[in-house]
């Protein structure tokens, strides 16, 4: 039989199991205002290619609706840009990812990549437009 002060303690331990623990994200604020969980930044290496900086971060719409999520993509592109130049790049990618639905197991998300390149003339070009890997799964942690 479960004591009082046995429960008390598994009570206590799966509370702090299940809170406290930081967003997978970090919320930053764009010149607008408006608020973007950026999910990470890394430089992507290809086997053709220069290398890239990715941003990865989870949108709050759906990636269904293109013309809105261009526009949140572009208003983050102003800013990441400068990072991109700054480390001396050519190529961007700005990866669109919806908040992952977690099973028992698994998790899975649909992301959208938008890909920059910096041509002759210095000015950036948007390639043209395609889909990750949808849905991609991973282990949820």
């Amino acid at each position: 039989m479960i004591t009082t002060r046995q429960l008390s303690a598994m009570l206590l331990a799966l509370a702090v199991a299940c809170g406290g623990s930081p967003p997978p994200y970090q919320e930053r604020t764009l010149p607008s205002g408006r608020t973007v969980k950026v999910l990470g930044v890394g430089k992507m290496f290809f086997t053709k290619g220069d290398a890239a900086l990715m941003l990865k971060y989870q949108t709050d719409l759906n990636l269904d609706d293109q013309a809105a999520l261009h526009r949140e993509v572009l208003a983050i592109w102003d800013v990441f840009r400068q990072d991109v130049e700054q480390a001396g790049l050519k190529g961007a990618i700005v990866s669109a990812n919806e908040r992952p639905v977690s099973h028992l197991f698994w998790s899975s998300n649909r992301s959208f990549n938008f890909v920059f390149n910096r041509v002759e003339d210095g000015t950036w070009r948007e390639a043209e437009r395609k889909a990750a890997s949808s849905p991609s799964t991973g282990a949820s942690k």
